[in-house]
């Protein structure tokens, strides 16, 4: 676990210094590229993967007959998904 996270803020630095940089230098006509934004912007980024596992953790936990409910009202895939499946995981999707 700790070889990953160790390579992943390792490439989320690389990446943000070969493009972030260079790309808020030039929109922002700051001298360096390096300001608050930019490291606000980095930590978004990096914080982005336990976001989304937590998230996919929430809507997996909902129970299949849920699911199951909304489909045979009548719904399609999106609506049960949109109108039972994410409403159903909602306070785990809001915790991550």
């Amino acid at each position: 676990m700790i070889e990953v996270l160790a390579v992943s803020l390792r490439g989320a630095g690389l990446f943000w210094h070969a493009c972030g940089r260079p790309l808020i230098r030039e929109t922002l006509g700051a001298p360096t590229g390096l300001t608050v934004f930019t490291g606000g912007l980095l930590l978004a980024y990096m914080s982005l993967p336990t976001i989304i596992s937590v998230a996919e953790d929430a809507l997996d936990a909902v129970p299949k007959s849920f699911r199951d409910a909304g489909l045979a009202m009548g719904a399609t895939q999106w609506q049960t998904i949109w109108r039972v499946v994410v409403p159903a995981a909602r306070s785990g999707i809001t915790t991550a």
